[in-house]
């Protein structure tokens, strides 16, 4: 995975001295997408099962399924 630095946006507490990291869309949407596949897999689903579950998400959030 490539890390764009343009996406990336940094900001400082100037009273610490820490930094915050802006992720963009598509880096939380990836993020999300494995933090719910492993989710589904430590619950015990296959890999298979869960990329087949994972599709009938990502199909429904695209309204492509009657509600």
């Amino acid at each position: 995975m490539s890390i764009d630095a343009e996406q990336i946006q940094h900001s400082a507490d100037e009273s610490t001295g820490a930094f915050a990291t802006y992720l963009s869309r598509a880096d939380i949407d990836r993020l999300t997408s494995f933090k719910q596949r492993y989710s589904l897999e430590s619950y015990g689903f296959s890999t298979r099962q869960a990329t087949h579950l994972l599709f009938i998400r990502w199909l429904y959030r695209q309204g492509a399924t009657a509600s």
